[in-house]
């Protein structure tokens, strides 16, 4: 047990530095553990919760110390639905297909709920149902009964993940079915998972598993050599594995191709103002004033700031956060080790700043401290 408890609280600490969008995934996994742990021993026992509270300490402690508590920005997000997982989903190829046709979908975000499982995986489905329907009829389903805990559990973390991928408004094709909540609290923190089709992902591994054991199963119960119990299902695996590479391999080859493309570094900031900048003693503070947000610009900004040791006030986490109230105390207690860097179109709003402001690979830049150059006036906007 304690090596268990070991390992999920590993887990929670994986989950917090990797990605927590591993959350609800890595979660719904416990609960399910949790959910056997007490099913087979008939009665709760306070040593498999163990688990849980390793998994949340060390959750909380590792999200702690890379600083997940120390800023205000806001970590949800707006549009949650839009990016959900429809329940045609893993039947809607796509465009990866050469066998199947796309599906219609209520929002076009919801390529983030892509969980399309292929040609071969049906396939094994078709045996996996076969099997199921063999041990109803001719074993009164012993086999189900035997794995009933597992199979309750699964199918419940199943069930669980895709109503949190699908909600909060489930969808079919280019219909609404049903709005799950309106709860404006369980919305706001429902929105830290704002891509919540991303959570089925899990559930198609699920899947591939359940598959390909009952897919063994099935043959054993029908062949009673023991070579071709074993030959016969390795043959079919292979045979599915193939018609599964080809139903996507046109996609899978435009992947490669876009990935395998050779491409030249090029650096977006170049201005002389940039090494004036890097000189300057006393500079601590990076801030993207812009609360617009373009992932090129963020990592730019973002590797000058880590060359030259400054902070910054933020950066890509899942998705542009909001940092206002962080910019504007910024901007209305500016110093010598702050620089400001705005967007040209957005400087009329910023004239009463204070700021020397320079003109520097289409960004303007700001500081307390006047640089060795011609300044830029509003005039010019």
């Amino acid at each position: 047990m304690g090596r268990t408890v070991l390992w999920w609280g590993i887990i929670g600490a994986l989950t917090a530095s990797v990605h927590l969008y591993y959350l609800p995934m890595c979660g719904a996994f416990l609960c399910g553990y949790v959910l056997c742990s007490f099913l087979r021993d008939a009665k709760v026992r306070l040593r498999h919760l163990l688990v849980g509270i390793s998994f949340a300490a060390a959750l909380f402690a590792s999200t702690y110390l890379l600083g997940g508590f120390s800023t205000r920005a806001s970590s949800d997000g707006d549009g949650l639905g839009e990016c959900s997982f429809n329940l045609n989903g893993f039947f809607n190829e796509k465009g990866y297909s050469r066998f199947l046709d796309a599906l219609p979908m209520y929002h076009e975000s919801q390529y983030e709920g892509f969980a399309y499982l292929g040609i071969g995986i049906f396939i094994l489905m078709a045996a996996a149902a076969a099997f199921l329907v063999l041990d109803l009829v001719k074993n009164r389903g012993r086999s189900i009964r035997k794995y009933s805990i597992g199979i309750v559990s699964g199918v419940l973390i199943s069930v669980g993940l895709i109503l949190f991928a699908a909600s909060p408004s489930v969808t079919w094709n280019d219909k609404l079915l049903f709005v799950l909540t309106d709860s404006s609290t369980l919305t706001h923190y429902w929105s830290i998972f704002r891509s919540s089709g991303r959570i089925v992902w899990p559930v198609c591994y699920l899947i591939y598993l359940v598959v390909i054991v009952c897919n063994g199963k099935l043959w054993e119960r029908c062949l009673k050599n023991e070579r071709a119990a074993a030959v016969v299902p390795a043959l079919l695996l292979a045979g599915c594995c193939f018609l599964q590479l080809y139903d996507i391999g046109g996609k899978l080859a435009e992947q490669r191709e876009r990935f395998g493309m050779k491409q030249t570094y090029v650096p977006v900031l170049e201005d002389a103002l940039w090494d004036e900048l890097a000189r300057q003693e006393g500079l601590e503070h990076f801030v993207w004033v812009s609360n617009s947000f373009e992932n090129r610009q963020i990592l730019e900004m973002a590797r000058w700031a880590y060359d030259n040791e400054l902070t910054m006030n933020i950066f890509y986490f899942a998705r542009g956060i909001s940092v206002i109230e962080d910019t504007k105390y910024s901007l209305q207690n500016p110093d010598d080790t702050y620089v400001f860097v705005f967007k040209p179109e957005e400087m009329t709003a910023y004239a009463d700043c204070g700021l020397n402001f320079y003109a520097a690979d289409g960004y303007i830049v700001g500081t307390t401290f006047a640089l060795d150059r011609e300044r830029v006036t509003f005039d010019e906007f």
